[in-house]
């Protein structure tokens, strides 16, 4: 099932399938962090790309907004800075070397 972001959709066959799924069955970057920063980098407030995101994936914003945070090791504010700075791209890389390839190929060019 494609997931849908703004106009944009993460197609099932571009996403790394690997073992690192939630209970729901989704992925913490694919299904989360790329959605709400490619939101987030086209000026929409992190408060409504989580809600959008949560809407997206039947999930509390709570979640989203956890999965985007507190799995990073990141506040809420320090998770922003890096999205606004494009430093979040490293630290993605750093943190999931197995997924580096997918996530530049779909963040690689917002900065």
């Amino acid at each position: 099932i494609p997931v849908k972001v703004d106009q944009t959709t993460v197609r099932p066959e571009t996403r790394p399938s690997l073992p690192n799924r939630g209970r729901r069955g989704y992925s913490q970057v694919a299904d989360y962090l790329i959605p709400v920063i490619r939101m987030m980098c086209r000026d929409l407030p992190h408060t409504k790309a989580f809600r959008k995101q949560a809407e997206t994936l039947g999930v509390t914003p709570n979640t989203v907004s956890s999965q985007c945070t507190r799995s990073l090791a990141l506040s809420t504010d320090e998770f922003i800075a890096h999205v606004d700075r494009g430093s979040i791209l490293k630290l993605l890389n750093d943190r999931y070397p197995h997924e580096a390839q997918f996530i530049e190929q779909e963040l690689g060019s917002l900065w």
